[in-house]
């Protein structure tokens, strides 16, 4: 899973066992900066929503078809990921889509907080015990985020 950045710069990349047995892995060494999954579709203005992970930022694109919705969604690989990219967040008003778990709603107020200071517009989709994104259809998926 390449994490590219904004400016098209292979930062880092992910693995995963195709079993689903193991966490996804980050290549060591290769990240400069904290990148964003998905960083390299942002466009000026446009509505960003944030997931928990690349598989729900997966399900959200594919669910949001970014173009006909206009909104670009990007991803953190897990809830421990300190908040970071006020700059490229700047201008754009952020859905926050965390995991609803007890990680999920922790970063979940860390990104407020890191948001609400750097004045970015942002709203929450509290999702319910033990669900992701991921876990939702295309259309339910629409309804959270729209």
């Amino acid at each position: 899973i390449p994490y590219w950045s904004a400016a098209g710069t292979l930062r880092t990349y992910r693995t995963r066992a195709l079993d689903g047995s193991d966490k996804p892995k980050s290549a060591p060494g290769r990240i400069a900066a904290p990148t964003f999954y998905g960083e390299w579709r942002l466009r000026d203005g446009r509505t960003t929503v944030l997931c928990e992970g690349e598989s729900d930022t997966w399900a959200v694109t594919w669910a949001l078809d970014q173009d006909r919705v206009g909104a670009d969604v990007i991803g953190i690989p897990g809830a421990g990921t300190p908040p970071f990219g006020a700059g490229l967040l700047n201008n754009k008003f952020v859905i926050l889509a965390f995991d609803g778990d007890a990680a999920g709603r922790q970063a979940t107020d860390k990104w407020i907080a890191y948001l609400t200071g750097a004045r970015i517009e942002h709203s929450v989709i509290n999702l319910p015990d033990g669900r992701d994104m991921a876990s939702f259809t295309p259309s339910e998926i629409r309804d959270l985020v729209l």
